[in-house]
């Protein structure tokens, strides 16, 4: 596979990942489930704070990053494995 399919692929995955953790699309199909608009509120809060406190040491560790393939890698790995659960707990929300 060429760099640019590799990009292509990479890119999708990422945003796609990124607009289930995030956005109108979570909020909307949050409160369509049965969230009230609190609950909604508190979810866009707690992952705008996860995103500042991971943001903040990254901004002092840039430099020092050997292998920006595994540093990309692990990132979005982590954002897939936080879309699942916010995913079934939207989808299941009495186990909350």
């Amino acid at each position: 596979m060429s760099n640019f399919k590799k990009y292509c692929f990479f890119t999708i995955t990422y945003w796609i990942g990124f607009m289930f953790c995030t956005g109108a699309i979570v909020q909307t199909f949050l409160l369509h489930v049965g969230f009230s608009e609190s609950q909604v509120y508190i979810y866009s809060s707690l992952t705008s704070m996860v995103q500042v406190f991971i943001m903040l040491p990254l901004t002092f560790l840039a430099d020092r990053i050997r292998n920006v393939k595994v540093v990309c890698a692990i990132s979005n790995l982590s954002l897939g494995v936080m879309a699942i659960p916010l995913l079934v707990l939207a989808i299941y929300p009495e186990v909350m």
